[in-house]
């Protein structure tokens, strides 16, 4: 059975909740943080582990982060209770996790019954694919800039793509992508989260979370759970 957590990509504010809710899983306290999303070519290092102790539900917790995550092992991952995804460019995430082979530890650490927490880039990252950060919250979506081009996720919602910052006025752009790429849809606000535990999602923050699936929309409401089929 895997847990892992989805976050809409919110500010420390409007991940309160999905935080707290995060926080509380932790047996001992200690979560692993990779900001490569955004490190170091948007933000250096030192300015995303001050972003990371921002959260009120993470003054208890010992962080660490790497900046190098080459060579790591499952070994070295289950120190941690936790591994934290920041968000930032889904493709220069998903390509530095590719090239330094971490990207292969995280369903093994999942097996182990340790947590994964994926906000925004890091939430996309656990879908069927990550070129739907593209469309980006208001038209204004991550850029290829490395070009790469093999764009699979770690599938691991049943074929689903997740879709982070969403908004409602996005339906019409998400339905057609879902139609193209033959995948339906997770639409996270920024305030809200997903708990997946094994076959059982449950919707956390403060907004509904929607599923978007052959044409149709299904809203689920904050503490709702339901299943993927």
């Amino acid at each position: 059975m895997r847990n892992f957590i989805l976050g809409g990509g919110g500010d420390a504010n409007q991940s309160k909740e999905v935080d707290e809710f995060f926080s509380a899983l932790l047996p001992r306290k200690k979560f692993l943080f990779i900001p490569h999303a955004v490190a170091p070519k948007i933000w250096s290092f030192e300015k995303t582990y001050e972003w990371i102790q921002k959260p009120e539900a993470f003054k208890d917790i010992e962080i660490t982060m790497w900046e190098d995550i080459t060579n790591k092992t499952l070994s070295d991952l289950k120190k941690f209770d936790a591994v934290y995804i920041m968000g930032g460019n889904t493709f220069t995430m998903l390509d530095q996790l590719k090239k330094t082979h971490f990207l292969d530890l995280l369903p093994d650490f999942l097996d182990t019954k340790k947590l994964v927490y994926g906000i925004s880039a890091g939430a996309i990252l656990m879908g069927k694919s990550i070129a739907i950060a593209e469309i980006g919250p208001n038209g204004e979506g991550d850029t290829n800039e490395i070009g790469i081009s093999a764009l699979d996720g770690l599938n691991l919602l049943k074929d689903y793509t997740v879709y982070t910052h969403y908004l409602e006025s996005e339906d019409d752009q998400l339905f057609a992508y879902s139609t193209e790429h033959s995948s339906p849809i997770i639409g996270i606000p920024e305030e809200s989260g997903i708990y997946v535990d094994g076959k059982d999602l449950k919707a956390l923050g403060s907004k509904p979370i929607v599923v978007l699936k052959n044409n149709e929309k299904t809203v689920y409401e904050v503490g709702k759970k339901f299943a993927l089929s």
